[in-house]
């Protein structure tokens, strides 16, 4: 009984350390790149947005040959960078895809607090297969932890449902250039542009012939 007591108190707290670890998880991430960390963490939301389609969105916002590393930016593309990514984008277009982001050093490698990544095309595909196709000129967007907690609606399961449905959206948030993602080695595969919406702010879904919030 002695010895039982001392491995209870070291269970009891070592749970909660780690819940509370994983809850105070600094915007800055737990490595990668902590400037990005930062735009990805964003709690606030833009003043306004621009609308724009995904064909559009992929013509304004190329991909830009950058450094991985934010610290490796030469000055004027930090300027450049900072300008765009205070502007607030909505992007009209179709859900291709939705999939859960692997554990990132931007939400502390959390096993349970991911981002859900969804991929929008521009237009509705007339099979599976063209979907996939069009899954070259897709854009990203991301739905931060902190963003699926304010809103019961946004959960894998509902937005795979919405995916196999290739609902109409308008997804709305800020622009942010992922130099770090995953895709930039599938460019041209996975997505159109290293440009994407992140954090999303705001889900509507084209339905009775209006925009509903989801």
């Amino acid at each position: 009984m002695k010895r039982i007591f001392p491995i209870l108190l070291i269970v009891f707290l070592l749970f909660p350390a780690i819940s509370l670890s994983e809850n105070k998880c600094p915007p800055e991430g737990d490595g990668g790149d902590p400037t990005l960390n930062r735009l990805k963490n964003r709690t606030g939301v833009p003043a306004s947005y621009e609308e724009m389609d995904v064909d559009h969105f992929i013509e304004e916002f190329p991909y830009l040959f950058t450094p991985l590393f934010r610290s490796d930016f030469s000055q004027g593309q930090r300027q450049y960078f900072k300008k765009k990514e205070n502007r607030g984008i909505s992007l009209v277009g179709y859900i291709l895809a939705a999939r859960l982001s692997p554990p990132d050093s931007t939400n502390c490698h959390s096993k349970t607090k991911r981002d859900i990544n969804l991929y929008i095309g521009e237009s509705f595909p007339d099979s599976e297969q063209e979907a996939e196709t069009m899954m070259t000129d897709s854009a990203k967007v991301e739905l931060t932890p902190k963003g699926q907690a304010l809103h019961a609606t946004w959960n894998l399961q509902l937005l795979e449902q919405l995916a196999k449905q290739v609902a109409k959206v308008r997804v709305s948030g800020w622009l942010l250039y992922d130099s770090l993602d995953l895709d930039r080695n599938l460019l041209g595969e996975t997505r159109g542009t290293l440009w994407e919406i992140d954090p999303v702010t705001k889900i509507e879904v084209w339905k009775d012939e209006k925009w509903q919030a989801l």
